[in-house]
């Protein structure tokens, strides 16, 4: 029979829980039916009355303790214990309308407030150190007592307090102030994922609004590249870049030549400070150069070498090398040749320029090329900032799903019910 029962056993019907479907804008009030409940069975009302009145007889006690043993005791140190527990009995006091939450609240932090006195005077010389204490109660033999007898009434306190706890505790009171906090959570993060979504759908109008002028600019664009003169303006404007770049490349390496002189002109300039020549190639070598009709510079380097050989001119000696080796490129036809260089370049931007006849044409097709990049660089920022939302977005999720899995547990483990939280 005994295989029977097993067997039978495993079709046993297992007690199903029914999942009650909640507003999470019900929560408040499901809990606060749930504590009314609490109460109503676990008769916590009677608990309340009963720790009210232990604990008031013991205030009522450790008072007239301490007025005795501050009147007997000489100790600093012994009053300073003697004083700490007047404050903390003396803040034991209750609402005439009984408020679970904040008595279990106020019990925690005076029960906090002992256990940290408690370890104080353990570890002071005063945990054994009592005999003047015991001198001063009425009724007891000196020899009598082995304990603390300020500790003792400090762990009977604290015994009272440990009690109420854990009656709330195994009733599930103390489940409801977590849910409490829970509810907070999940009332926060829906608003939260509210706002976030919301600057969401802005992003995306934003990006579809950039998406469209970009592709608007790709058809304007677009036309115009078919543009007759297209072709043609564009082999002008790739001629004129090629042509800018080589300008800046010349400029580059006459500033870099001319800077590994300056320690030789300087000098020079100290000797003819009227020289006005020598002046320009110290403040601008490419415009100096383009500006020297007579290239009055090649006589100056000249000066500057035959000074730095007859070391009327002073250089170190780890830059020597290096002026010198400069001075040798420079030569009279290298700054012939950027001269000349400089005006032929400068001559051919003039004639590109003045060859442009359809100068609106030229800049309408640069606004349009402009325009086409500022929104695709639009959008790809705002693209960011929605993938950015949406990590978020998708984090807060994550968290409230798990604040939501846990509330309902602990409704289920707790107080045996099922429940769903619509969000």
């Amino acid at each position: 029979m005994n295989w029977l029962n097993r067997f039978l056993q495993l079709f046993k019907k297992k007690k199903i829980i029914e999942i009650v479907p909640i507003p999470i804008a019900h929560l408040i009030p499901w809990i606060q039916n749930q504590s009314q409940e609490i109460r109503t069975t676990s008769r916590l009302d009677n608990t309340l009355a009963d720790y009210k009145q232990k604990l008031h007889q013991r205030r009522w006690i450790v008072e007239y303790y301490l007025d005795q043993w501050e009147e007997k005791n000489v100790d600093e140190k012994i009053q300073l214990f003697l004083s700490k527990t007047r404050q903390i009995v003396e803040k034991i006091s209750f609402p005439e309308k009984d408020d679970i939450e904040a008595i279990l609240t106020a019990n925690s932090l005076r029960k906090e407030e002992i256990e940290i006195l408690i370890e104080e005077i353990e570890q002071s010389p005063f945990a054994h150190q009592f005999q003047n204490l015991i001198d001063s109660q009425k009724g007891q033999e000196k020899n009598s007592v082995a304990v603390n007898p300020l500790l003792k009434e400090l762990v009977e306190l604290n015994g009272i307090m440990i009690n109420l706890e854990q009656k709330a505790s195994r009733s599930g009171l103390r489940t409801i102030k977590s849910l409490i906090l829970k509810e907070r959570e999940l009332q926060q993060s829906v608003v939260q994922l509210k706002e976030l979504q919301q600057k969401v759908e802005r992003q995306r109008d934003k990006l579809h609004l950039a998406e469209k002028m970009k592709q608007e600019k790709e058809v304007e664009l677009s036309l115009l590249q078919q543009h007759p003169h297209y072709q043609e303006v564009q082999k002008k404007q790739e001629k004129k870049a090629i042509i800018t770049q080589k300008i800046k490349e010349r400029k580059d390496k006459v500033t870099m030549i001319f800077n590994q002189l300056n320690p030789l002109l300087q000098q020079y300039q100290q000797l003819h400070p009227e020289n006005t020549t020598i002046t320009a190639y110290l403040t601008d070598a490419n415009e100096a150069v383009v500006a020297d009709e007579g290239l009055q510079i090649n006589h100056i380097l000249k000066h500057c070498r035959a000074a730095l050989d007859s070391k009327r001119f002073t250089i170190p000696e780890d830059h020597k090398n290096i002026i010198i080796k400069t001075l040798e490129k420079v030569d009279a036809q290298f700054c012939t040749k950027v001269q000349q260089h400089c005006i032929h370049f400068q001559k051919e931007l003039q004639e590109l320029e003045s060859a442009l006849e359809d100068r609106h044409f030229i800049a309408k097709i640069e606004d349009v090329q402009y325009r086409q990049n500022h929104f695709s660089t639009l959008a790809e920022e705002v693209q960011e900032k929605i993938s950015s939302l949406e990590s978020e977005i998708e984090e807060i999720e994550d968290k409230q799903f798990a604040d939501k899995s846990l509330f309902e547990n602990m409704v289920r483990m707790t107080f045996g019910k099922g429940i769903e939280i619509i969000l």
